[in-house]
């Protein structure tokens, strides 16, 4: 784990010794770096520089970020289907480029979605949610029927083991969450609300 930001300027030459020449490096990112969203793509947007501007578009209503300055990336196989969209900014990743000197970026991801890479073969539940707390963050993605409905990201007190149940509580009001599901936790302990089994 190695910080980005202002104050974490010894890491670069630790990481760059610690690496053979060339090496390809792939990162993962902090949520706190990061915006998500849950998008649908509208039959209406098909090519490419119209998905680039929606996506755009979408993540400046939500968000408030300007597109120009964020790399956003989406899963191009989600034909039909809800699917995670991420948003880095364009900054952060020519910092790591630059700090990784004659190194090779060779993929970036966000610690949620790597966190549900590692650990989809034990993610079974149709209705369900997983919640990572960690470095006073929740990052919650929540999905009905085996379909994504949200992911939102939000500093929260860590000691709080009630902040995921009330998310939840708030999303079966809107539908996004089942009144039944499986809550998976990576991180600081959590409570389910009723009707959800904690895994």
């Amino acid at each position: 784990r190695l910080p980005l930001g202002e104050g974490g300027t010894g890491w670069p030459e630790r990481l760059t010794e610690a690496l053979p020449a060339g090496a390809k490096v792939r990162a993962r990112v902090a949520d706190a770096h990061l915006r998500y969203l849950v998008l649908h793509w509208p039959a209406a947007v098909r090519s490419r520089d119209e998905r680039a501007l929606w996506l755009g578009h979408q993540f400046h209503q939500v968000h408030d970020i300007d597109p120009a300055q964020w790399q956003i990336a989406v899963d191009e196989d989600a034909v039909g289907l809800p699917f995670i969209a991420c948003a880095m900014p364009r900054a952060l990743i020519d910092s790591l480029r630059s700090r990784l000197g004659r190194h090779r970026l060779a993929g970036l991801t966000g610690a949620f979605v790597d966190t549900y890479n590692r650990h989809g073969a034990q993610i079974r539940a149709a209705d369900g949610a997983l919640a990572r707390m960690d470095d006073g963050r929740l990052t919650l993605g929540v999905w009905r029927d085996g379909q994504w409905t949200r992911l939102l990201s939000r500093p929260v007190d860590m000691a709080d083991t009630t902040v995921v149940a009330r998310e939840l509580v708030q999303l079966q009001v809107t539908g996004e969450a089942a009144q039944l599901g499986t809550l998976y936790r990576i991180g600081a302990p959590v409570e389910a609300p009723d009707g959800w089994h904690l895994d």
